[in-house]
């Protein structure tokens, strides 16, 4: 039982992970693309306007929790900041390389960082 409840929970942050990531991925290719934002600049906004998708879906949706609004909001923020960090230094690191990859790779690394954070920090039972 615990194992199907935990299947669940990974299919319910995937389809949050997922849809968050999309719209990062879609953004800063529109950012990119349309606006002609600089990559590293497409990548760090394009996560910002994520990061909400990424909060309502996972407090409401993977984790369905009850726990404190503003305690998790703020554990979030931290592990958002973490991610922007990430959005931003990934691009930079690899900005030899066409900025295709280096959003393909934050497509990747965000979401597993992500996920250890807001399972045993974030949205936490206790």
């Amino acid at each position: 039982m615990i194992r199907r409840l935990a299947m669940f929970e990974m299919f319910r942050f995937a389809s949050v992970g997922v849809g968050a990531a999309v719209v990062y991925f879609i953004g800063a290719l529109i950012l990119d693309q349309l606006f002609d934002f600089p990559p590293v600049s497409a990548s760090f906004w394009a996560f910002i306007i994520s990061a909400g998708v990424s909060f309502a879906g996972h407090r409401y949706f993977t984790f369905s929790t009850k726990q404190n609004l503003k305690r998790q909001a703020l554990r979030f923020s931290f592990s958002t900041i973490i991610g922007v960090i990430l959005s931003t230094f990934i691009p930079i690191l690899l900005q030899a390389q066409p900025p295709i990859l280096s959003y393909g790779v934050v497509f990747i690394v965000v979401p597993c960082v992500s996920f250890t954070l807001l399972k045993f920090f974030v949205f936490t039972k206790a």
